[in-house]
């Protein structure tokens, strides 16, 4: 988890580690009732989306935490970056960009599941960041570091 936000600047480790825990408690196996897989809940048709950013694709990698991990962390950094907003990088996490838009407007149109879903990871992240010790120079900053910075791509999974 530590690799994939070093190399995804915007997204902090509590903010990952929360998104984790909501998700699927960080269960491998997971299957939302939409289809999202692993231990992020990645959706197969988003991850297509970012098929130019990712060095090889499978939908086994789906299911190893590793590299799930370092997709939601990809994605997130890119929505963090876009809208600058956690709130607004989470809602379009959970429900896409057009959801993402109306929950921006507080319409009713949001799903309830994104209206839910964005105050409970948050939640979490606060819960997290009161029990966890603050090591010396370091922050937990939700926006983590700064999102300026070259886009970065996902390195092939190696093999021995």
């Amino acid at each position: 988890m530590l690799a994939a936000t070093e190399k995804y600047p915007s997204v902090g480790p509590v903010l990952l580690l929360s998104l984790g825990v909501v998700e699927s408690r960080f269960q491998t196996d997971a299957r939302s009732h939409t289809d999202a897989r692993g231990p992020t809940r990645f959706w197969p048709s988003t991850v297509g989306c970012w098929r130019a950013c990712l060095a090889e694709y499978t939908d086994e990698m789906l299911h190893d935490s590793r590299r799930n991990t370092e997709m939601a962390a990809l994605y997130l950094d890119v929505l963090m970056t876009t809208y600058n907003d956690v709130g607004m990088a989470r809602a379009e996490y959970n429900g896409g960009p057009v959801n993402a838009r109306f929950y921006r407007a507080r319409s009713h149109r949001a799903s309830a599941e994104t209206r839910d879903y964005v105050p409970k990871v948050l939640e979490e992240y606060e819960r997290m960041v009161r029990k966890l010790p603050t090591p010396p120079g370091m922050n937990y900053d939700i926006m983590y570091r700064d999102a300026l910075r070259p886009g970065k791509k996902l390195e092939p999974a190696k093999t021995d």
